[in-house]
């Protein structure tokens, strides 16, 4: 009976401090950093060099850069505005913890004019984490899906080209005005590495937007609406005759 009377204390003791530890004590934390390349273009495409060596007026899917940061594509032709291009910039990451999000880096689109059918519609973004911690030590391979839209000159927005993520259409695209550049963070989170979409615009002549489909041009509204109205008034002058 004494021997029990002495152990009471001490399981107490125990109790009390470990009620005093704070609550993200045994939150595992992350530090490391982020490296990221292109890969996988959707159609296959040869290199500007190999392109260059086609007979003039050829036109097929052409681009630069695979398996780095940074990749172009596209024919600028007589446009003299530049291929259009990706590239990423990584970031570190200092004491993440598992689920919470964070800036993985930031991708900068450029939309130049290119010719039509010489363009990619699909590319793998691969992203690599480095940590000495195993749980923050991990890849995340991205498909986005590039829409290159018919330039009318009629609306910058419309006009504006766009990419989005092939497999998670919930995140909604990142658009990027005619002849310019924008920069958007991508972001993330661990557990194993997840996708967490989109963050904020950084720089550049860019917009997000909830949608993953083309913008219609103002003149197409127009049209539409006209059209609505006018089915519209026929089917009241039918019900009229129908009436009558």
């Amino acid at each position: 009976m004494p021997s029990i009377r002495a152990l009471a204390p001490i399981v107490v003791v125990v109790a009390a401090s470990a009620a005093l530890l704070p609550a993200n004590a045994a939150a595992q934390l992350g530090t490391g950093t982020v490296s990221a390349s292109f890969d996988s273009p959707t159609p296959a495409c040869i290199t500007t060099t190999e392109y260059n060596l086609l007979p003039p007026g050829t036109r097929v899917p052409v681009c630069d850069g695979m398996g780095t940061d940074a990749i172009s594509w596209g024919d600028p032709g007589t446009f003299g505005i530049g291929q259009s291009a990706f590239s990423f910039a990584r970031r570190e990451f200092i004491d993440v913890p598992l689920g919470q999000k964070f800036v993985l880096g930031t991708l900068t689109y450029y939309n130049g004019t290119i010719f039509v059918g010489t363009e990619i519609n699909e590319v793998f973004l691969n992203i690599q984490t480095f940590s000495s911690q195993s749980a923050f030590n991990q890849m995340l391979s991205l498909p986005l899906s590039i829409v290159q839209t018919v330039n009318q000159g009629i609306s910058p927005l419309a006009d504006a080209d766009f990419l989005f993520f092939s497999n998670a259409l919930n995140f909604g695209s990142f658009r990027v005005l005619e002849r310019n550049f924008a920069t958007v963070e991508i972001l993330g989170s661990f557990n194993s590495l997840n996708n967490e979409g989109f963050g904020q615009i950084i720089a550049g002549e860019g917009f997000l937007s909830p949608s993953v489909g083309i913008i219609p041009e103002p003149g197409t509204l127009g049209l539409c609406a006209f059209g609505v109205v006018t089915l519209l008034g026929v089917s009241r002058r039918r019900t009229a005759r129908l009436n009558a």
